[in-house]
């Protein structure tokens, strides 16, 4: 098992990178954008050191990953995922630890999908996560996101950022 921190002139030269970016269309369902979100946000944010994104992997391929932001005005996670197999077995905490760490920050934001709450509880509840707001329809129409650790900014103020 290997730990590896993708970032700036190592993406370029790492090949798990690409395995990365292909399970986010797994993520699709929830984040209907997540692909374009991927190729204007992430890649620009690895070279300018805004974005990281850590890998968890073995012989078998990746086994987890964590895509964090750390901007000025929000520290987050914006994206973490563990192999379905591997779920409850530490890889999820080992990853939120890790980001912790990067992020320079003990309660980093985090984003829940509605159907993936109840995944996500115990993972939750041992990191210390606080349930800060419910907004429906932020990523999908009629479906609610769970925001922990923080607030999702408007739209004028995602507008601004941009």
């Amino acid at each position: 098992m290997q730990l590896c921190h993708v970032d700036r002139p190592a993406f370029a030269q790492l090949g798990h990178h690409y395995a990365v970016f292909s399970l986010l269309s797994e993520l699709s369902h929830f984040y209907p954008d997540i692909e374009r979100w991927s190729a204007s946000k992430v890649l620009p944010g690895l070279l300018d050191d805004t974005r990281k994104i850590l890998v968890e992997q073995d012989a078998g391929g990746v086994r987890g990953f964590a895509i964090l932001k750390r901007g000025v005005v929000e520290r987050k996670i914006c994206t973490i995922w563990v192999r379905p197999d591997l779920r409850c077995q530490g890889l999820g905490q080992s990853l939120i630890t890790q980001s912790q760490e990067w992020l320079q920050c003990v309660r980093p934001m985090l984003t829940v999908p509605e159907e993936s709450l109840s995944t996500f509880r115990g993972l939750l509840a041992s990191s210390d996560f606080k349930l800060n707001e419910v907004v429906e329809g932020y990523y999908r129409p009629g479906k609610k996101e769970y925001i922990f650790n923080g607030a999702l900014l408007s739209a004028s103020e995602r507008a601004v950022l941009q």
